[in-house]
């Protein structure tokens, strides 16, 4: 499972780790109420009211580190295109 962009702006708490921190402004968010339920919606719905430029900035990086690398595989194994 590919990791959220939100970890970039957020680390889970020591000592609860059912909330993460704003790495930004120091606020916390809870994930969930048990470790099968954490989710990064409550994280990413913060960045988007609060940190909007940044996330669309990292959101926009990752885009193009991701066309990047397809283009890598498609360029270095052809073969592997033809199974995607």
């Amino acid at each position: 499972m590919e990791e959220s962009v939100v970890w970039q702006f957020f680390e889970k708490c020591a000592d609860d780790e059912s909330f993460a921190q704003c790495l930004k402004c120091g606020q916390k968010y809870c994930r969930g109420k048990t470790a099968k339920s954490y989710s990064t919606k409550s994280l990413l719905e913060h960045l988007r009211r609060k940190h909007s430029s940044v996330l669309a900035e990292a959101q926009e990086t990752r885009d193009i580190e991701k066309a990047t690398k397809e283009k890598m595989v498609n360029i270095f194994n052809p073969m592997y295109t033809m199974f995607l």
